[in-house]
């Protein structure tokens, strides 16, 4: 969830993105979205193309930030 301070730190390439492990307690814990809604909001993010999803079955998704090229 924080690959823009490594971005701007020059310790990530800005095209180059991480995927991020999504378990309930961190999620709630750094975005506050309750396992009860994380699908819900996950599935909607993914459907807008904001993000990547990445699921397997019993481990935590893992998700990708997908940045628009602004030219």
């Amino acid at each position: 969830m924080q690959e823009g301070k490594f971005v701007s730190s020059g310790e990530l390439k800005p095209k180059t993105h991480t995927w991020i492990a999504l378990d309930n307690k961190n999620t709630e814990a750094m975005v506050g979205l309750h396992k009860s809604h994380k699908w819900d909001k996950l599935r909607t993010l993914q459907q807008q193309g904001l993000i990547e999803l990445k699921t397997c079955k019993g481990k935590a998704p893992r998700s990708k930030i997908i940045v628009q090229s602004s030219h």
